[in-house]
């Protein structure tokens, strides 16, 4: 899944912050009510959150799925402008209220809406479903109010109610493209756009070959063919909600006319498929099972193109009447995805599957989808015939444990990974091949930890896609150096020992305190010792561990200097004090070098009391930085 189509408005109301319609009853709240929080912006943040795209879709006309449904609540158009509204509920007894696709005021209340989103939230795509008149006919009279005022004489009235349609789709278009034109805009019309030979000639089409059913043409007045002449839509996704095997509406017959249709005006196609009836038996083949797909192995879904630069509360009415009764199981999808794949001349395919509820709880269905039909990743495919800058590529890609990351200086792009078998970097159809694809991302960073088995093999490469779909060459990740792992064959060797038979400590059991240090070139070694008794810090010759002598004595220096010792790059020596006594100070001192006659006690705490070894101060430490102007003094208290 790369895209989820949101909806936000499906009765002239809002999932999302709106400046002209009151917030949805169907959050759960009455309508008008803020539900608590911002759906639109929750689902952007966690689409984006997963490089999943997200198109806010809407309903353009519907008011209300029953008529007086509304009546006296927030956002009633009755009360405010009647004259926007056509209630069906009388002359056609199909109960439902819409916005007068011919008043101008209605096409410009569409028109702000698509502005108000565009400019508060960072959807990437707008999408409209297949209302527009009503499916059950819409009478001569019953717009008479528009028709009087906005009809022109010589146009006949089915022409005039496609061309209300046609100019809200061009105004929608045209906003976008003024405000964010990356964001694509699509329809999902009624899968058959009309069953009159002499339409079809007109505009130098062939009907599809044994197709029956509702003339949406004349009876819903949706022209979506228009849509692609004038260049006002960059997808079509047709509802092509029947079967392979259906009588009149072949699924197998309408995927690759509506294709041919959309790649004519160099337009995408994506088929809008339904689950309702789905019943999924999948289980998962054996390994000796024969692959039937007949799919070209080499077609990687919509990668060779980008190189190149409602609600889930239940079916309407309308849907019910639509979609097909027949009931079928995973396989029959499957055939519809291989027809769409087949059926593509631009490299584009692509699946709108209605709804997510059934992908949401039928786990078998989803799990077919990833293991036989959706088993690499996938980018959206560009919209490559609009004008787009050229992305440079990102830099700085490094791996730091499981995540990736890189520097760009740009904003509003998003950026895809890859990992390339370390024999193929450099092989531009490692880069084509998209089962290296591992995903995209919205932020500088990508989490690798489920590829960590691929770190020693591959290298991870990022590209920049811009929000049209380009994608741009990658940068490769810098190489990481692999981890020292110790070996049966290690040797550790001892260097020296100290003891009192070897003559370089003292006759005391506690002549050895807690630290010891190095100095820089490595050739002295200071000890914290009491040496019988007399509190001093040896020197060693740090290859032999032979004893050289002690650093001069220090006045005023409580107790042992053996807490731990440190040697910063000037030669300078420090120690700190372990404190033995019930009562003590904390210290630490310092040698300018071996022979410093005069060494200094640089810090000296306060007096701290306790008892055993809670004694503030015991087992203390300390830490010099190279240049010895800082210092971590710690102690256990």
């Amino acid at each position: 899944m790369n895209a989820i189509f949101f909806q936000v408005r499906p009765e002239a109301d809002a999932l999302y912050q709106s400046a002209y319609e009151p917030w949805s009853a169907h959050l759960g709240v009455n309508r008008g009510t803020y539900p608590g929080y911002d759906p639109l912006a929750f689902a952007i943040e966690e689409a984006h959150k997963r490089g999943i795209e997200l198109h806010a879709w809407l309903n353009p006309y519907r008011f209300e799925s029953v008529s007086g449904k509304y009546s006296g609540q927030p956002g009633d158009y009755r009360a405010s402008h009647p004259e926007w509204i056509l209630d069906y509920s009388t002359p056609t007894k199909t109960d439902i209220t819409i916005l007068d696709p011919g008043n101008p005021g209605v096409r410009k209340l569409i028109k702000n809406i698509i502005g108000d989103i565009l400019s508060k939230y960072d959807v990437d795509g707008i999408v409209f479903d297949d209302y527009f008149y009503a499916y059950g006919g819409t009478s001569s009279t019953l717009d008479s109010y528009s028709q009087n005022l906005y009809k022109p004489a010589n146009m006949s009235l089915a022409d005039w109610r496609r061309d209300n349609i046609n100019k809200m789709i061009a105004d929608v278009y045209d906003t976008i493209q003024a405000v964010k034109p990356y964001v694509t805009f699509g329809v999902s019309p009624f899968g058959i756009w009309t069953t009159t030979k002499t339409v079809a000639q007109a505009r130098g089409l062939t009907l599809p070959q044994g197709i029956t059913g509702l003339n949406a043409y004349s009876v819903i007045y949706c022209d979506p063919v228009a849509w692609l002449e004038q260049g006002k839509v960059d997808y079509i996704s047709p509802q092509l909600y029947w079967t392979t095997t259906s009588s009149g509406q072949d699924y197998d017959v309408l995927c690759p006319w509506w294709s041919d249709v959309a790649y004519r005006y160099g337009k995408h196609f994506y088929s809008s498929m339904q689950l309702e009836e789905l019943s999924s038996t999948y289980r998962v083949r054996s390994s000796s099972e024969e692959n039937v797909d007949t799919i070209p192995s080499n077609l990687h879904e919509l990668k060779k193109y980008m190189l190149n630069g409602g609600l889930t509360t239940g079916l309407t009415r309308t849907e019910m009447r639509i979609i097909s009764s027949v009931a079928f199981d995973d396989n029959e999808i499957g055939l519809q995805i291989d027809r769409n794949r087949l059926s593509t001349k631009n490299a584009a395919p692509g699946h709108v599957f209605y709804s997510i509820k059934h992908l949401v709880t039928n786990g078998k269905f989803t799990k077919y989808l990833r293991e036989q039909k959706f088993t690499s990743s996938a980018l959206t495919p560009a919209i490559g015939w609009k004008t787009h800058p050229t992305l440079t590529a990102p830099t700085n890609v490094t791996r730091t444990g499981n995540t990736l990351s890189w520097s760009y200086s740009g904003s509003n792009v998003r950026f895809a990974v890859y990992a390339i078998p370390n024999s193929q970097v450099g092989n531009p159809a490692a880069f084509e091949n998209i089962n290296n694809l591992l995903g995209i991302t919205y932020t500088k960073q990508f989490n690798v930890t489920k590829y960590s088995s691929l770190y020693n093999t591959h290298t991870f490469l990022v590209s920049t896609v811009d929000r049209y779909g380009n994608e741009f060459l990658p940068v490769e990740s810098a190489p990481v150096d692999p981890p020292i792992v110790p070996t049966d064959t290690l040797q550790l060797t001892q260097l020296w020992e100290f003891s009192v038979q070897k003559g370089n400590l003292g006759t005391a059991a506690s002549d050895v305190q807690n630290g010891f240090a190095i100095s820089k070139n490595a050739t002295k070694l200071y000890l914290g010792t009491r040496n019988n008794g007399a509190d001093q810090i040896a020197v060693y010759n740090a290859s032999t561990g032979t004893r050289t002598g002690y650093l001069p004595a220090l006045s005023g220096f409580y107790a042992q200097y053996g807490g731990d010792v440190a040697v910063d790059d000037n030669g300078a020596i420090y120690a700190c004090n372990v404190i033995i006594s019930e009562t003590g100070v904390l210290q630490v001192a310092r040698w300018a070098n071996e022979t410093d006659a005069s060494p200094q006690i640089i810090i000296s705490t306060t007096t701290h009391g306790g008892s055993g070894s809670n004694r503030i101060g015991y087992g203390m430490g300390v830490k010099i930085d190279a240049s010895g102007n800082g210092f971590i003094l710690m102690h256990k208290g």
